[in-house]
């Protein structure tokens, strides 16, 4: 505890500033115990009690401190000697982090609403203001040393070097939110909304859970696990999610939205742009990004989308401030009009779990006050729904996301001379209903089909039989040359021979219907729904 005693005598004169004072004197005993007892847990015979160092404290205050009994095992801690709050908070909280410590006593006891921070050497005023659905949001604004204590004087400054954290960190919780964590600063804001203490029937969440029926259709429940993931487990790698339609009034942009007043100041929404930007602290901050009528057509801007949800740090960037390092758990949510190709999705890809929506029936006008009203009830819902299996690292295996809309928009996202070659492909084998494979060199296919294309290379041929359709040629081999021909006029003589590296090419994946993931879903065209 020498720490301890040093900043103790150090700040003898401004004992009323003190925050170890403050703790000491004007803490109440209650709140101290809510304090240390996050690993704890208070007994039957009224101690306070951590079981994994088996430590025991009694509840009873004796002259401003707390006597240590038991059997102590903390590094720090000595039986039969007596503690100050502070200390037992600094030992059990906090580990021993005497930092961590005391920027937690000056965010949750002292000064909470003095408007200026430090951290590490740089000065942020906080603003809070509400967004459109009325929900507050606080935002850091950089401040110049000078300019606090022009408006505030020096004590001002004092005051904030006092709010001083060792540097950012994002912890997301929704449920037992902590605005410091061991000594930085947590730029995940509480959740805005609170459970419902009581049962909770469909009746009272039905208009939530037509909404949710209207955006995830048949994968319905999927899609309540993957609200309930949402608010329990923030951290939770998800896929990402993209709500496709080319006609309006679909509730793509009504989903954003709803988001939005679901998670409050941990939503951020972008364009497609933003994300290619150099500037990212107006969403490194927030646990959900959404991305409304996005079109990401160029092959790096694929790749930041597709990292943003499996990077687990995230460098932030920001104009005039330093750029720093935080863990990052974003969560990404796309809408497009485009329906099959707002982003080249290749036949590997497991990050992508695609929506297509229809239009609304009848539009309710007070949608959002209906959907806002049902918020307690809908967590409490999804609270005792049970948690869903994990089957990857982002919860869903692939089966579970892959669907008719995600296969589209990976055919869509081939190359032209593979969806030629496949077109090709496919009408070579219906001219003969007994050839159950084709067997091809390279050089068959494009004496075949390219021979008089000077854009289409042999390279670039097994570049798509490699890279995109997942081709490996055979050794050099005798092989029947199906491309070039039979070897006489008649179908029942045999075809042409000859030794070569030839690839095998199934009917079972190249002719019309052998290669969708699932039958299409078909939607009555004229069922309303009821908002």
């Amino acid at each position: 505890m020498a720490e301890y005693k040093h900043v103790k005598k150090a700040n003898k004169k401004k004992a009323s500033t003190n925050p170890i004072n403050y703790y000491n004197t004007r803490v109440e005993p209650d709140d101290f115990v809510n304090d240390v007892s996050e690993l704890a847990k208070i007994g039957n015979d009224g101690y306070l009690t951590d079981t994994k160092k088996c430590i025991y404290i009694p509840i009873k205050e004796v002259e401003g401190y707390y006597r240590i009994e038991g059997i102590p095992k903390h590094n720090d801690l000595t039986e039969g000697k007596a503690y100050s709050k502070f200390e037992l908070l600094q030992a059990y909280r906090f580990n021993g982090n005497f930092k961590a410590s005391l920027s937690y006593v000056l965010a949750n006891h002292m000064d909470t609403d003095w408007p200026y921070i430090m951290v590490v050497d740089d000065f942020y005023k906080i603003i809070y203001k509400q967004n459109d659905w009325g929900i507050k949001e606080r935002k850091l604004q950089g401040y110049k040393k000078e300019a606090i204590k022009l408006l505030e004087g020096k004590e001002g400054l004092d005051r904030t070097a006092q709010r001083h954290f060792e540097g950012f960190i994002m912890m997301p919780d929704n449920k037992d939110y902590k605005p410091v964590v061991d000594g930085y600063f947590n730029m995940y804001q509480p959740f805005p909304h609170t459970e419902l203490a009581a049962k909770v029937t469909n009746d009272d969440i039905s208009y939530t859970l037509d909404f949710m029926r209207h955006v995830f259709g048949e994968q319905f429940e999927l899609g309540l696990d993957y609200m309930k993931i949402l608010y329990e487990n923030p951290k939770q790698m998800l896929p990402i999610l993209v709500l496709v339609s080319s006609e309006r009034h679909t509730g793509k942009t009504s989903f954003l939205d709803y988001i939005s007043i679901l998670f409050g100041p941990n939503y951020a929404q972008l364009v497609a742009a933003d994300l290619m930007g150099d500037f990212n602290a107006h969403y490194a901050g927030a646990n959900i990004i959404g991305v409304d009528e996005s079109l990401v057509d160029k092959v790096h801007a694929v790749e930041r989308v597709k990292s943003l949800v499996t990077s687990r740090r995230l460098m932030v960037n920001d104009k005039y401030i330093k750029a720093y390092t935080i863990p990052f758990y974003g969560k990404l949510i796309m809408t497009s009009n485009k329906v099959t190709d707002f982003m080249k999705v290749d036949q590997k890809e497991i990050r992508f779990w695609v929506r297509r929506l229809k239009p609304f029936g009848k539009i309710d006008p007070k949608f959002f006050e209906r959907l806002k009203e049902e918020i307690p009830y809908f967590l409490t819902y999804l609270e005792n729904r049970k948690a869903p299996e994990h089957k990857s690292r982002m919860v869903f295996s692939p089966e579970d996301i892959r669907n008719n809309e995600l296969i589209d928009v990976m055919d869509e996202s081939k190359s032209s001379l593979c969806k030629d070659i496949e077109i090709r492909m496919e009408e070579f084998m219906l001219e003969d209903a007994d050839l159950k494979e084709v067997h091809a060199t390279v050089t068959d296919i494009n004496n075949a089909w390219y021979q008089n294309n000077n854009t289409i290379t042999l390279n670039y041929i097994r570049k798509v039989l490699k890279e995109e359709m997942e081709l490996e040629p055979t050794e050099p081999t005798y092989y029947e040359k199906h491309l070039l021909g039979r070897t006489g006029s008649l179908s029942s003589t045999p075809y042409q021979t000859s030794t070569g590296r030839y690839y095998t090419f199934k009917r079972s994946r190249f002719c019309v219907g052998q290669n969708r993931g699932a039958e299409p879903i078909i939607m009555d065209d004229d069922e309303e729904v009821p908002f």
